[in-house]
């Protein structure tokens, strides 16, 4: 009785993504763009350690460098040590992971001679600016300002290419929000008595 067919393992795994010295030169371009408009890293920046940006910058150049692909999950254990270890700073907003799927998905796509995504996070830094999400984190602002504020992290803009599904059932009207005095403040943090600083 015959076997199942011998199965190559080097059909599952790939070779882990290096690029050469022009692609990662793209893609640090890119990086730099996506950490300054990490609003929990720039509020870091600001109330906690003025170097933490280019700290941060400095340490995913050298990190990428010596290893090539670097996996989100890895990424995300980068930033854990950098804020809670080294500077008594909680992130809870989920943006770690964020950033750090964004910059592994921006390394392999620059590997592939793909630069899309570099492009659309340069693109970005004008709004960004011109929307100051910071300002917003310090001063608050009015509810109805902050609905529907976009993330800076979509892979595809605002008015995208994105193919509409004719057939598809008309999107459910949700039901108007009960009005709050309360100013919100998107990442918004604070100090806790054991001395940590929390973002929310």
């Amino acid at each position: 009785m015959q076997g199942p067919p011998a199965f190559d393992k080097a059909q599952m795994f790939r070779e882990a993504y290096r690029a050469t010295p022009e692609q990662f030169q793209v893609f640090v371009r890119g990086m730099e763009a996506v950490l300054n408009q990490w609003v929990a890293l720039l509020l870091v920046a600001e109330h906690c350690d003025t170097r933490a940006l280019p700290t941060l910058f400095q340490h995913l150049v050298d990190l990428f460098d010596k290893k090539g692909e670097v996996y989100s999950d890895e990424l995300e254990d980068v930033f854990d040590e950098f804020f809670t270890m080294s500077r008594n700073v909680m992130i809870q907003d989920e943006s770690t992971k964020e950033v750090g799927d964004t910059l592994y998905d921006m390394y392999c796509r620059c590997c592939r001679n793909d630069f899309s995504s570099v492009e659309h996070f340069i693109n970005t830094m004008q709004i960004f600016r011109q929307e100051n999400p910071l300002a917003l984190c310090v001063n608050g602002a009015p509810e109805n300002e902050l609905e529907g504020a976009g993330n800076l992290y979509e892979e595809e803009e605002e008015g995208g290419e994105e193919e509409l599904d004719p057939n598809a059932p008309p999107p459910a009207e949700s039901a108007p929000a009960a009005p709050k005095n309360k100013k919100k403040k998107k990442n918004d943090h604070v100090k806790t008595a054991g001395g940590w600083n929390l973002v929310l």
